[in-house]
């Protein structure tokens, strides 16, 4: 009871609330250049081909990166990211198939001088899929469902207690029966998700990014690009909200970091607010 109800100073809110704290975003570069990502119009299937002749040809254009040209990652294994303390927001590893997960799911990676640039030239894709059925149906798949049996990332198997309430309930004086169905909600950092990534030579890395996790990212970005861990810098000085969605590496950290690699300069990725909510689409269809 020594610190509650006990006013706390809070350090870096005089920087935070003058304008005078750094944000990942803020970390500009010399020579550098902006990641503009492309999403998924289908939310399952594969990816058949892309049309990128024509965002080739845009201004200001330095690459695009798909499947067919992205650097090859070390395979996603859980049991070998465990070991090195590394976990990842999702488990997949953008640009390294064509398969596509869900809707909005990261295909492509346009790279340009500028940012507007960037997005200019991602409308510019034409993608072509072959689009499967969609799992979106809780109560059908819930048939389908099982129990992991696995611990992942330290955390319990699940428990299933299904039913035991039962009994209870009957001996219950009053019942109330009624089904509660809400839609999605989508916790909204003032922050956006925001990566600079710079490569020094072939195997060391310095990473500006929001995260709440430095030693997370750096250990997943070091095991999937084979680079040794204390080769991996990742600094955050300030996080402009996170909720948990930023104690891991997402997908867009190694599309910012494979961008680097191939243009060979410092790549910005800036996440806009409606990728953060995945609901609209701004990208080729």
């Amino acid at each position: 009871m020594a610190v509650t109800g006990k006013p706390i100073d809070r350090i870096d809110g005089r920087a935070k609330v003058t304008g005078a704290a750094k944000y990942a975003a803020e970390f500009n570069q010399a020579n550098m250049a902006y990641a503009f990502p492309v999403r998924s119009a289908i939310a399952s299937g594969t990816v058949t081909h892309i049309d990128a002749e024509a965002a080739k040809k845009s201004g200001g254009v330095i690459a695009v990166l798909t499947p067919e040209n992205a650097p090859r990652l070390k395979a996603f294994n859980r049991e070998e990211l465990m070991k090195v303390e590394a976990a990842l927001g999702e488990d997949l590893v953008p640009l390294q198939d064509n398969q596509v997960h869900y809707f909005g799911q990261f295909v492509a990676c346009v790279v340009a001088e500028t940012y507007e640039q960037a997005r200019h030239a991602v409308a510019l894709i034409k993608i072509t899929y072959a689009a499967d059925e969609p799992k979106i149906d809780l109560s059908t798949e819930l048939l389908h469902g099982f129990r992991p049996e696995k611990k992942a990332y330290g955390a319990t198997p699940a428990q299933l207690n299904a039913n035991k309430a039962a009994l209870l309930l009957q001996s219950a004086p009053r019942h109330i029966e009624q089904t509660y169905r809400t839609s999605t909600e989508v916790h909204n950092p003032m922050e956006p998700h925001a990566i600079v990534a710079m490569w020094e030579g072939a195997d060391k890395l310095t990473i500006h990014d929001t995260t709440q996790g430095v030693m997370r990212e750096r250990a997943a970005i070091a095991y999937f690009f084979n680079l040794k861990p204390e080769n991996v810098r990742v600094i955050s000085p300030f996080v402009g909200g996170g909720f948990g969605g930023k104690v891991s590496p997402w997908t867009h950290h190694f599309l910012a970091v494979m961008a680097a690699q191939v243009v060979k300069r410092p790549v910005k990725l800036v996440l806009t607010r409606q990728m953060h909510h995945g609901c609209k689409l701004e990208t080729a269809r």
